[in-house]
């Protein structure tokens, strides 16, 4: 991420603090930080069940970003709380035995 961010400062003129943690550690970073007023962060990046949680606090404003014009309609959330950007599909391996 360092020489993503390096980029980004360079050309808007803006610190980027990253931080990454398990998907549990960014949903009680970010709730305890919101719930206190203070967040610390701009943006965040996990997994959609915390990111529902997160939307159920009525933790996001709307920001359909205009790349999102080309995702299909099917995957877009109406309310354009949460934009998608890739999607973690999930496999039970063949050494799995029921």
């Amino acid at each position: 991420m360092k020489r993503i961010n390096d980029a980004f400062e360079k050309q808007y003129g803006v610190r980027v603090d990253y931080w990454r943690a398990s998907t549990t550690g960014i949903l009680d970073r970010a709730l305890n930080e919101w719930r206190a007023g203070q967040p610390s962060y701009d943006v965040i990046e996990g997994n959609k069940g915390p990111q529902l949680i997160l939307k159920s606090e009525g933790f996001f404003i709307k920001f359909p970003p205009p790349s999102a014009a080309k995702f299909p309609k099917q995957f877009l959330e109406p309310d354009a709380l949460l934009t998608p950007w890739r999607f973690n599909p999930i496999s039970i391996p063949t050494t799995w035995s029921w």
